[in-house]
């Protein structure tokens, strides 16, 4: 009995060694192995790397005799001697900055399984001149390769079904991207600030570029927009500064805030039949525009739209125009001549702003307003003809326009700013009408060879300081209509 008793405690204590051996040995094996790993489906996912990479990175097929299917959160980032990846057939997913921070890595070798590229997986990897896509290649995440500035060449894979906001920004040295056949959108920020982009090859399937697109590609030169294009994103071509001729497809009815703003050599600008509105700055900046032809159809122009065009000499307006927004055409230094449309009514604030070779306009029939600083130092605008309809002049509209000498408001006319016509030092003859009933203050101040005016009895005393000391200001009777038009006013 003693007998069976050792033999049974001696059997415990070799079973309890043998278990501690495999416990040691499984230790053993996982220590020693460089990759922590997580259970991914039918396989595992890499989720961290146990050691310091230098030099090159071959990861396997299968650990512990299971595929590796992906390659999980920040599984390499950082690692800064990382020189060289080959990844492993089979792979499914790189996901979220998996290898970003390898500012050493310069080749990358991915397999003909992958499909995902996650957000920022190659982020900032500085010194990756190239990389060749996977035919089943799906996805690109957000910021993918953003940073990556020493990437030259992009050429995208045919089965490739979305690129993230951002995916190559900054990518300073990219010098030509190719999108695939099939290709439908281009997300926000996807190739801005790739200041050394000179051609993007766009497919015919590709229907929207998103906002800041390219923004900032200062030598982007060749583009050909495709014909099924619907939308161009706000500041998409922004600051693209070598770009020189832009022809819109048919279908594209608005241009956004911004689009081609900063586009500094751009010379000649092709719209669409059926474009309807032009957004606030869509071609601020534009210096060598030298001339624009406006659709008909046209309905808005937005505010500083085309503000700092320097270059632009003349405009002529579709009859289809009902809005021009504020500073629309301000600074454009060379503009000599404005044909309004007929069927605009307002022509807003600082809309010819510093225009200082303005000296023909033609305004459009309808004409109610011109508001505050409308024509403010169009030093060239010797006369105008103001319609019937004109009912107002804002503050300063026609202030500066030295080579005013003459100035005949139209019958029906109510209403002038202050400052209206402040330093018009032409202007010489003036003619009021019956129906005036404010003149705001100094709106005539600096008119210096002004010497007398005629004015409608019944105006405020603040009248008086519209004018220099030494005009002369004659008060005239109204006629009967004029007065009965004046007491009806007052009464309401």
């Amino acid at each position: 009995q003693v007998m069976k008793k050792s033999i049974s405690i001696l059997a415990t204590l070799l079973l309890t060694f043998v278990c501690m051996l495999l416990f040691l040995g499984a230790a053993f094996a996982d220590d020693n192995t460089p990759f922590q790993t997580a259970p991914y489906g039918d396989g595992v996912m890499i989720t961290k790397y146990g050691g310091t990479v230098s030099g090159t990175l071959v990861i396997p097929e299968k650990i512990d005799g299971k595929p590796v299917l992906c390659i999980g959160r920040n599984a390499f980032s950082y690692e800064k001697t990382l020189t060289d990846v080959v990844l492993p057939e089979g792979l499914r997913t790189i996901r979220e900055r998996a290898f970003s921070l390898c500012v050493s890595l310069k080749s990358v070798k991915l397999p003909e399984s992958l499909q995902t590229v996650g957000r920022g997986a190659f982020g900032f990897c500085e010194s990756l001149p190239n990389i060749e896509f996977p035919r089943g290649l799906r996805h690109i995440g957000n910021e993918a390769f953003f940073g990556c500035k020493s990437l030259k060449s992009v050429e995208l894979p045919e089965n490739l079904e979305a690129l993230g906001e951002g995916a190559f920004n900054s990518c300073y040295k990219l010098q030509r991207v190719i999108l695939p056949e099939g290709f439908r959108t281009i997300e926000k920020r996807a190739f801005g600030e790739c200041g050394a982009l000179e051609t993007v090859e766009f497919p015919g399937s590709l229907m929207e570029i998103g906002e800041e697109a390219f923004s900032g590609c200062r030598s982007l030169i060749h583009m050909n927009l495709p014909d099924r294009l619907r939308k161009i994103g706000i500041k998409a071509f922004a600051g693209c500064a070598s770009l020189t001729v832009i022809k819109i497809p048919k279908g594209v009815q608005t241009i956004e805030k911004d689009v081609f703003n900063g586009c500094e050599s751009l010379m000649n600008v092709v719209f669409p039949d059926d474009l309807e509105t032009i957004g606030n700055g869509a071609f601020n900046g534009c210096k060598s525009l030298a001339s624009v032809c406006f659709p008909e159809g046209l309905r808005s122009i937005g505010k500083e739209s085309f503000s700092n065009c320097e270059a632009l000499v003349s405009v002529k307006f579709p009859d289809s125009l009902r809005t021009l927004g504020d500073e629309s055409f301000a600074y454009c230094k060379s503009l000599t001549k404005v044909v309004f449309p007929d069927g605009l009514e307002i022509i807003e604030e600082k809309t010819f702003y510093n225009c200082f070779s303005l000296a023909a306009v033609v305004f459009p029939k309808r004409i109610q307003r011109i508001e505050a600083r409308a024509f403010y130092s169009c030093l060239s605008l010797a006369s105008v003809d103001f319609p019937d309809g004109l009912k107002y002049i804002g503050d300063g509209a026609f202030t500066r326009c030295r080579s005013f000498s003459r100035m005949v408001l139209p019958d029906g006319f109510e209403t002038i700013g202050r400052e209206a016509f402040y330093g018009c030092n032409g202007l010489a003859i003036v003619v009021f009408p019956d129906s005036l009933v404010k003149i705001g203050d100094k709106a005539f101040h600096k008119c210096t060879l002004l010497k007398s005016v005629d004015i409608p009895d019944g105006l405020p005393t603040i009248v008086a300081k519209a004018f220099p000391e030494n005009v002369q200001i004659n008060v005239r009777k109204r006629s009967m209509r004029a007065s009965a038009e004046t007491d009806s006013e007052g009464e309401q």
